[in-house]
């Protein structure tokens, strides 16, 4: 066990100065100047990176169409970092299931909001998963990791990795912030997913596509549609790759979650 697990996890107040509370203001008009374009998420990086000092950052977006956290296949599509690729993609080759933020208890305190660290999940993790943090962390000079989600409601969410090269940088400070933007980024990044949504189920899709489409979200099997709409299973299957293909759904589960989403009310303004 390294000695700087040995503190305990939010021991420093966590009491934001004035100047944070403009910080965080900042990072509120650079994401609400990019909902729904497609630099929206690198843009809220460069501003967590300007405006609270959080250089080295990764943002994994979940869009509600691929439920609690993109496939690994999918992966690399999803996550934005200032970090070369092969760091990423040594993640997703080596590291993906062998992650101590990957385990239940993870989950179940990002669920409640609350940001985690490595200090945290030392107590609940295996000697296989800590190898993460020795072979891969370390090696690419991270000495401690905050993590903290945002919440989009029924659209989905992010996962915010803001990396340290000293274990000392991650203090309540920083924990706070992160709570702060669940809470006020999170209105905004509703209303981006929700955008997205409506450009991806207005893609051209001939009729029969969207009817497809649409039974597939309402619960269809495949023999059900075709016998709803009076056509062989193959049909059914040509019409469902089409529609997926227009859409950029990796699956029918994918294509099923976007078309049964429902509409969310994008807000007025920074909250």
């Amino acid at each position: 066990m390294i000695a700087q697990f040995d503190r305990p996890a939010g021991a420093e107040p966590h009491i934001l100065e004035p100047e944070d509370f403009r910080n965080l203001f900042a990072v509120l008009e650079t994401v609400a100047n990019c909902v729904g374009q497609e630099q929206f998420f690198d843009q809220f990086r460069e501003g967590l990176a300007r405006h609270l000092g959080w250089d080295d950052t990764v943002l994994v977006d979940i869009p509600q169409s691929h439920g609690s956290f993109p496939e690994k296949s999918a992966l690399l599509d999803h996550l934005h970092s200032n970090r070369p690729a092969d760091f990423l993609e040594e993640y997703i080759d080596r590291w993906y299931l062998r992650n101590p933020f990957k385990t239940s208890r993870a989950n179940s305190l990002l669920g409640r909001k609350h940001p985690i660290t490595l200090c945290d999940m030392y107590p609940h993790s295996t000697p296989a998963e800590w190898e993460f943090v020795d072979q891969y962390l370390h090696r690419h000079r991270i000495a401690d990791v905050l993590n903290g989600t945002i919440d989009a409601g029924p659209e989905g969410g992010i996962l915010v990795c803001a990396y340290a090269s000293d274990e000392n940088l991650i203090r309540g400070r920083e924990r706070t912030l992160m709570k702060h933007l669940n809470r006020h980024v999170g209105p905004w990044l509703q209303a981006h997913f929700g955008r997205l949504r409506e450009t991806r189920t207005q893609a051209v899709l001939t009729p029969r596509e969207r009817q497809v489409a649409q039974l597939t979200a309402d619960g269809m099997t495949n023999a059900q549609i075709a016998d709803h709409m009076y056509v062989t299973v193959e049909t059914v299957k040509k019409h469902l790759t089409h529609a997926m293909a227009k859409t950029k759904c990796a699956n029918r589960t994918q294509l099923a979650l976007l078309f049964s989403a429902k509409d969310t009310v994008r807000p007025s303004g920074p909250s």
